[in-house]
């Protein structure tokens, strides 16, 4: 463990910061200047990039609740002496500033640091508790300085199934992926966005997530399985011979596929 006194200088805003930060408040407290230590915060990158370049990565930050992320654990280990660790838990929000508050506002969690070298052990969390990644970083603290942390915490892409039932009751199809909220999924929505997901997602089958009609006639019955998807929840938008239907559906490693009868999809629509 960390201890106070000559190993590990704990100032009062420290103290104030890190009894704000185990209680599970939403922000830690910032040092007046000199302070020594680190500024840490994060963003929650999507992984899939099926539309790439069209839309690059960073270009759509999700959310804490967009990824389903509800908790991140840091724990600081003094890189010369080993012995000397401490762990922070966070609520995801606190850490997850908007791209315009990024610019204007200082970061809400700050650790007061002697000057030394740490070990950073990032880790995040669903809402069920089950780990859903990890980074490690070294930081270099020197005296009256503020290091700030900027972390990408990138979740494991998830495979997702669309069973489809009833091709032979149809004559075209089109499907298409939204988020479910975009305004809050997304902290901003691109300005060429219109709430799509990917516009280029294909199926193990050859099944094309996009906007052309597809002929029934070249679909049988089955699983679709999309390899790579980004955690959270979404809008399956079918157009089934002129008529609209939407569904929604989770990617989350315990969600079940999502079945579709397309002689009759019992949507709202």
């Amino acid at each position: 463990m960390l201890h106070p006194g000559p190993e590990l200088r704990l100032s009062p805003y420290f103290l104030l910061a890190l009894g704000t930060c185990l209680f599970g408040q939403v922000a830690c407290i910032l040092p007046r200047d000199p302070a020594t230590g680190i500024e840490l915060r994060w963003r929650l990158p999507e992984a899939n990039l099926a539309d790439a370049p069209a839309v690059a990565a960073g270009d759509r930050l999700r959310t804490c609740s967009g990824a389903r992320v509800a908790r991140v654990r840091a724990e600081l280990q003094d890189h010369d002496a080993p012995e000397r660790r401490r762990s922070f838990d966070y609520d995801c929000d606190a850490g997850d500033a908007s791209p315009a508050d990024r610019v204007r506002e200082p970061a809400a969690i700050f650790i007061d640091l002697r000057p030394g070298n740490y070990d950073l052990d990032l880790r995040w969390h669903d809402d069920a508790g089950h780990e859903l990644g990890q980074l490690q970083e070294t930081v270099q603290v020197e005296p009256d300085t503020l290091v700030p942390l900027d972390l990408a915490l990138v979740s494991p892409l998830l495979p997702w199934t669309l069973d489809l039932r009833g091709t032979a009751a149809c004559s075209e199809l089109s499907l298409e992926i939204f988020y479910d909220d975009p305004t809050l999924d997304l902290h901003e929505l691109p300005e060429t966005a219109d709430g799509r997901y990917r516009s280029e997602l294909v199926s193990d089958a050859g099944l094309r997530l996009t906007d052309p009609p597809i002929a029934c006639a070249e679909l049988v019955d089955g699983p679709q399985r999309f390899r790579d998807l980004d955690r959270g929840a979404y809008r399956l938008r079918l157009n089934v011979d002129g008529q609209d239907c939407e569904l929604g559906f989770l990617v989350d490693a315990a969600a079940p596929p999502l079945s579709v009868d397309l002689a009759k999809p019992g949507c709202a629509g």
